[in-house]
């Protein structure tokens, strides 16, 4: 299973969290490999360091990001990618600044100096390159 999250939708990552209750990165009751990417940037911080503890504390390997510019954002999702199995369950929670542009979904890592569209779809984070490497990764479900 997979689960993405933006805070607008933290209610159901929350509820997520709460329904991993085992307190190892590895899930007795259904033998599965729980892994996390969360990334807080700028004054969504707080936010990002309470899902980090809960997840931690419901067993999740938590891969965590204050602050990350594009290139360290980039690394942070080749390194959860890495370590998900292809019956993991995965979450990926991000609590910083997002913008759609002609459909497409990107999120603002801390370096990025956006002048015009072009450079957000440049130098943004697109989470359409990163749900394909995502969706490579699962078989189960996928939260949205």
């Amino acid at each position: 299973m997979l689960i993405i999250s933006l805070p607008m939708l933290a209610g159901a990552v929350w509820a997520a969290a709460n329904n991993a209750a085992a307190p190892s990165a590895e899930s007795p009751d259904r033998g599965q490999q729980r892994v996390s990417l969360v990334a807080g940037l700028n004054n969504a911080v707080a936010d990002a360091r309470a899902m980090k503890r809960e997840l931690e504390a419901r067993g999740f390997q938590v891969i965590y990001r204050e602050n990350a510019t594009r290139h360290a954002m980039n690394d942070a999702i080749e390194e959860f990618l890495g370590r998900l199995s292809t019956d993991a369950v995965g979450m990926v929670y991000f609590s910083g600044h997002g913008v759609q542009i002609n459909s497409a979904n990107f999120l603002i890592p801390t370096d990025l100096e956006a002048a015009k569209e072009a450079d957000v779809a440049n130098d943004g984070i697109d989470l359409a390159s990163c749900w394909t490497g995502w969706r490579r990764c699962s078989r189960g479900s996928a939260w949205l």
